[in-house]
């Protein structure tokens, strides 16, 4: 009897220790709990600094019961760093095992980081008083501010040089609102420390802005020109032939553009306030232009300025829509599509069949008929409502013939920022330039020297896109200068030159051919939507091809084999689209990486030592 109640008293005060257990821990059934489960978590340790863990933490708040010993402590913090060397941290707790399970506790996932937001200099009180005041310029402006402290209870600390009146007259109107006026008519600034507002005259200071714009300057120059001289056949002295360029340049200088719209900030003032005494006159004056500078450093990206607190908010609006604008990304997708169109589509791609109700594609503009003629174009935009628009628009082109994509590019271009995309090859040819000289050979003859030169030179064949975008943020569009550029070598002619001085010299072999190149160019500026699809189309062209058909064996033999054998001439056309998406990528916008890419990567770069991380 004796064993038993000593064991029921036991139980007793476990069953205690396990209910207040209980109670901070917010666990509801109570069976499944051991004392050996009850003793780990007494022993945990919840304050790492002081080696203090939940079970001192609870004889510390009962006076009645004696602290452990350094030794004790030495012995529990050695078994609660044990304890958590076989902490598993994978997830949060179990409901079946009340935060254990066989690995030991298991915490709750370490939370994302939030973006730490420093606390923003106090411009103003918060001080929503309505007030109510009437002033002259005849009355001081310290007299005013006085009154205002008053009225809204507020300590005030005023610069005793502040000088002059101002016209005001304010009814039921919060402390904020009107010290702002105030401060603006008089040409004072204010700031809050300690409780205690400090109103003083706005006299320059200095202030450094950081800037991350990189420190170089872009340019570029483009031209289309047409030149019908050499077309005249006439022998009059009026022209007969007619000429016409388009040029083009652009040149990208952040820093220099930056700092000439801050110098004409600070040299602008604008007299806000009347003042009553000269003196005053003359101090905002020497305040507010005589004292102001500017110091760009590009290499560091910092900007200082000397300036007066409202200039500096002039400053910090313009440098803040400067960075917004600058470093706002547009994400352009091409696809250049190459369609070999069928017979009865060889005058174009109709593109009135995106008019139909059954169309994938819903695009705007007019389409009455085919392109007619190969030296058309047109560019249209259209937007798409499915998950892949660019793949829609490329099924669409397959009813009118075999499609083959040359080149599908993806890639990020900054606001006003000119990207090129080239699918070209650089061609190889050389041009030979021949002299002739004759020397006296000593004998009453000449002889002939003949010296050579030949340089080599390159020419892209291929497809070569220049976008430019310029980005609206408040209505979401997108103003792109496009200009594709489609090459291609169709034949050579010789140089008569060359050929007629190696004929002279015996050798024939020498010639200087150059390359007869089709370009097919268009440039253009247009407006689009972000995220909605710009066409290029009516880049035709027609290309020969020849077969050679006859019955086999016999067709190859010599001599007699033509007799079985014919050539076939073919003509096929081709019509060469782009199309291209653009849509804005503002900062943090997780759209900048494309789903592909991250696909990409992740399939073929599987065990990446040094993954990237998206």
């Amino acid at each position: 009897m004796k064993f038993l109640s000593k064991k029921l008293i036991t139980f007793t005060k476990a069953t205690v220790y396990f209910s207040a257990f209980c109670m901070v821990t917010s666990c509801i059934p109570m069976t499944k709990i051991t004392q050996a489960e009850i003793d780990r978590v007494n022993n945990e340790i919840i304050d790492p600094e002081l080696g203090l863990s939940r079970q001192q933490l609870k004889d510390s708040l009962k006076p009645s019961q004696v602290r452990d010993t350094n030794n004790d402590r030495d012995d529990r913090n050695n078994r609660a760093r044990n304890l958590n060397a076989r902490h598993n941290y994978e997830g949060s707790k179990n409901d079946n095992d009340y935060g254990y399970n066989a690995n030991g506790y298991t915490e709750p996932a370490i939370p994302e980081a939030s973006n730490i937001l420093t606390t923003p200099i106090p411009s103003s009180v918060m001080n929503d008083k309505l007030i109510s005041i009437s002033v002259t310029d005849d009355i001081p402006l310290k007299d005013v501010l006085i009154e205002l402290s008053r009225l809204a209870d507020v300590d005030m600390e005023i610069d005793p040089r502040i000088d002059g009146g101002i016209i005001l007259r304010v009814k039921d109107k919060p402390f904020n609102t009107v010290i702002d006026k105030v401060s603006a008519l008089g040409g004072l600034r204010y700031s809050v420390k300690d409780g205690i507002m400090r109103v003083e005259r706005d006299t320059p200071y200095k202030m450094d802005y950081e800037v991350d714009f990189l420190n170089m300057t872009r340019t570029s120059e483009s031209s289309i020109s047409v030149d019908t001289q050499g077309l005249g056949g006439s022998e009059s002295d009026l022209p007969s032939g007619s000429a016409s360029s388009t040029t083009q340049s652009s040149e990208a200088d952040v820093w220099t553009s930056i700092e000439e719209t801050v110098t004409n900030i600070l040299n602008f003032t604008q007299q806000t306030n009347i003042l009553s005494t000269a003196r005053f006159e003359d101090t905002t004056a020497a305040a507010s232009n005589g004292s102001a500078s500017l110091q760009l450093n590009r290499q560091a990206g910092v900007i200082s300025v000397i300036a007066t607190n409202k200039q500096h908010e002039s400053i910090k609006d313009y440098l803040e829509k400067v960075r917004k604008q600058v470093s706002t990304q547009v994400l352009i997708e091409a696809k250049v599509v190459e369609v070999t169109l069928d017979e009865q589509y060889r005058s174009g791609v109709d593109w009135s069949y995106l008019s139909s109700e059954n169309s994938a594609l819903s695009i705007t503009g007019n389409f009455d008929a085919a392109i007619s003629n190969t030296a058309d174009f047109f560019t249209i935009s259209a937007s798409h409502t499915g998950a892949s628009s660019l793949t829609n628009a490329i099924s669409f082109t397959e009813q009118f013939g075999v499609t083959r994509t040359l080149s599908s590019p993806r890639l990020n271009a900054m606001n006003n920022q000119q990207a090129v995309l080239s699918f070209a090859e650089n061609l190889v040819y050389f041009t030979i330039e021949a002299q002739e000289e004759e020397e006296d050979d000593g004998a009453g003859g000449t002889s002939t020297t003949l010296t050579i030169d030949s340089q080599s030179n390159t020419i892209p064949v291929g497809v070569i896109l220049t976008l430019q975008p310029s980005i609206n943020l408040e209505t979401n569009e997108i103003t792109m200068h496009v200009r594709p550029t489609l090459s291609r070598i169709t034949d050579t002619v010789s140089d008569p030159g060359v050929a007629i001085i190696a004929a002279r010299n015996n050798v024939p072999s020498i010639q200087s051919n150059i390359p007869i190149v089709e370009i097919r160019e268009l440039d253009s500026v247009l407006k689009i939507k972000s995220g909605e699809i710009m066409v290029i189309g009516g880049l035709m062209q027609d290309i020969q091809s020849s077969e050679d058909k006859g019955v086999p064996y016999m067709n190859r033999a010599p001599i007699i084999g033509n007799l079985f054998k014919s050539k076939v001439q073919t003509t096929s056309t081709v019509e060469t689209v782009i199309f291209i998406k653009a849509t804005i990528i503002q900062n943090n916008d997780t759209r900048s990486i494309h789903k592909d890419d991250k696909n990409y990567y992740n399939t073929f770069v599987p065990r990446d030592s040094r993954p990237l991380a998206f």
